[in-house]
């Protein structure tokens, strides 16, 4: 019964990840890149076909930012967990470091995506929150906030 109880909690953290984290945000996410991409971002010309971002490319753009980001807040921080989840002054920052990590390259890795498309001007704006991230993170770190332990308390561990 012990390791019913554990597949059982495994099972429903795994679900939940799999059907909120990914999808849910990433969905919600990609259909909002797509919706400002093509209400802001396009470049218009007498003389040139209309092109528009497909919410699949937003979509496939939402997956290739995300699973550095998934590496390094879900592998590398369980692989750390013992000193992550630990209280100090240590645990705080590597964790908070961790996290600006990995939403700093998520955001870069969304500007490269809509960067490579030529008919999309100003895709710097994709950085922007970038930085309100690392200033959010930032301040946690100052408050002594661990991201790593607000994780698992959001996640039900």
């Amino acid at each position: 019964t012990v390791l019913h109880c554990r597949l059982g909690s495994f099972l429903s953290v795994f679900l939940r990840f799999i059907v909120i984290d990914v999808f849910v945000c990433g969905l919600g996410t990609a259909t909002m890149c797509w919706y400002y991409a093509n209400k802001n971002l396009r470049v218009t010309s007498v003389h040139v076909v209309e092109q528009s971002v497909e919410w699949m490319y937003s979509l496939d753009v939402h997956f290739n930012s995300y699973f550095p980001m998934f590496m390094l807040t879900h592998v590398v921080q369980f692989i750390l967990l013992p000193v992550l989840n630990s209280a100090g002054v240590l645990s705080e920052i590597l964790s908070n470091a961790i996290y600006i990590v990995a939403f700093s390259y998520y955001f870069y890795v969304t500007f490269l995506g809509y960067m490579s498309l030529p008919f999309l001007d100003d895709t710097v704006v994709f950085l922007y929150p970038a930085a309100f991230t690392t200033i959010g993170l930032l301040v946690l770190a100052i408050i002594g906030a661990n991201p790593t332990i607000l994780f698992l308390r959001l996640h039900g561990l």
